[in-house]
């Protein structure tokens, strides 16, 4: 047999790519049957899908392949991921789950996030996936069957019953599903809630479902203008991240929030661990050490963060894009956007998050700018950082800190796309606007235009 494909449809943690151009049926079709090569015969796969117009056609090219091992399907129909997640880790007779997404890229990506029940498939386990299909026989002497099931309502129970109901009662929040799936969740679990809440859903046009794409950032703003809400939380297209947004519509860091649920834990948990990417603040370590914690970077991807958080027992997880990391138990780490948005108004209470934020300790950092160049803008960039830097740290993951006396930039080069993502940090008001300036100039210079930092 003869199959071949698109590499660069293999990403870190997950396949993705455009569908028609990169992302082929054919790709979805022989994902499956090395997905069930990985079970054994008689086994049962969960599938789930988001709102994406290729989805169907991917789900049952994937469900022919995997029932071409004589592996059973369950379509589980349009969830979120993290509806998948629950699905295997709850039921026995799931030997193994696909999420067939593009998560927060444009419409016309596609791709699938595949587990089994003790790890999901990623990194080198990824590169290597597709090249047992050659191996593989054209089809099993008996196909496996294939139903449907529904574990919304399960999955919608779950996270009703981590509602702490004298916190929401006196909350008024704004949910936006951002043109994403969370949109099967909230219908359900809003009229469940306690305190006033607002469901908004975009038009499922052809908006990239990420929460923080500028028509989705103007939405939720205009939303909170017109309903004078106390929060907005918004997902991305498959709904396993989550970004906050105060009450006048600025969104909040993912360093912020991960702060704020650090000290909650450590209250009750001295001594917890916790994991973050690369990319969150440099400062945070210091503050978690102090505070009695201890934190873990690693390289940015959601199975890095849970097989960091299996091996250390950590209670928490972060990526600086919004995902944050909790456990079931049994040393299972997931990236739930409800269930994370659910924790930080348990947390929060009675108080309102601008008091929050003056009771911890301050972070002056950027949010990630992510900028397209050349190889040649990209190694100016960073010898123009070198010249002016003390020292330079190679970080988790492939990226850079330059260090300066006050502050520091952050560097990571896309392995994928012509794009560095950056992020300057200050040790003090005074240090943070130093770096923000330097690298602001040092964009200018070299791209010859201003970047808003």
């Amino acid at each position: 047999m003869t199959y071949s494909f698109d590499k660069s449809i293999l990403r870190g943690y997950d396949v993705r790519g455009i569908y028609g151009k990169t992302l082929h049926n054919e790709d979805a079709y022989q994902a499956g049957r090395c997905l069930a090569s990985c079970v054994n015969a008689g086994d049962t796969i969960a599938i789930g899908y988001d709102y994406r117009g290729s989805g169907k056609i991917l789900l049952e090219r994937m469900s022919a392949g995997i029932r071409s091992m004589n592996v059973n399907v369950v379509i589980l129909g349009i969830v979120p991921t993290p509806a998948v997640y629950y699905a295997v880790r709850t039921h026995s007779e799931f030997a193994g789950g696909v999420m067939i997404t593009g998560s927060h890229n444009p419409l016309e990506y596609n791709g699938f996030k595949m587990l089994l029940r003790d790890r999901e498939i990623s990194g080198s386990a990824l590169s290597a996936f597709f090249d047992v299909a050659h191996a593989l026989p054209e089809s099993m002497a008996v196909e496996g069957q294939e139903r449907q099931y529904s574990v919304l309502g399960e999955y919608t129970s779950f996270l009703q019953r981590h509602l702490d109901y004298d916190a929401f009662s006196q909350k008024s929040i704004l949910w936006c599903t951002a043109g994403g799936v969370t949109e099967e969740v909230l219908r359900n679990l809003i009229p469940e809630m306690p305190g006033r809440h607002e469901l908004l859903i975009p038009p499922k046009d052809s908006r990239a479902p990420d929460p923080l794409g500028a028509e989705n950032r103007e939405y939720i703003k205009a939303a909170l203008t017109d309903v004078k809400a106390d929060l907005a939380f918004a997902f991305d297209g498959d709904g396993d991240r989550c970004v906050m947004f105060d009450s006048q519509g600025n969104s909040v860091l993912a360093d912020k929030i991960f702060l704020f649920l650090a000290n909650e834990f450590l209250k009750t948990t001295p001594g917890s661990v916790f994991v973050v990417d690369s990319k969150i603040a440099f400062s945070l370590e210091a503050i978690v050490q102090n505070g009695g914690g201890r934190l873990i970077s690693v390289p940015t991807g959601h199975t890095n963060i849970k097989a960091a958080m299996r091996t250390s027992n950590a209670v928490l997880g972060a990526e600086m894009s919004g995902h944050y990391f909790f456990c079931y138990g049994g040393g299972y780490a997931f990236d739930d956007g409800v269930y994370a948005a659910i924790q930080i108004i348990n947390k929060i209470g009675a108080c309102t998050w601008e008091a929050v934020c003056e009771e911890s300790a301050p972070l002056w950092i950027t949010e990630e700018i992510r900028i397209f160049v050349t190889e040649k803008e990209k190694a100016e960039v960073r010898s123009a950082l070198n010249r002016g830097a003390h020292r330079c740290e190679e970080v988790a993951g492939g990226a850079e800190r330059y260090m300066f006396r006050d502050g520091l930039i952050f560097l990571r080069s896309s392995r994928t796309e012509d794009v560095v993502s950056v992020r300057a940090e200050g040790f003090s008001q005074k240090g943070f606007k130093e770096v923000r300036d330097r690298l602001g100039e040092i964009l200018r210079v070299i791209l010859g235009r201003d970047m808003a930092l």
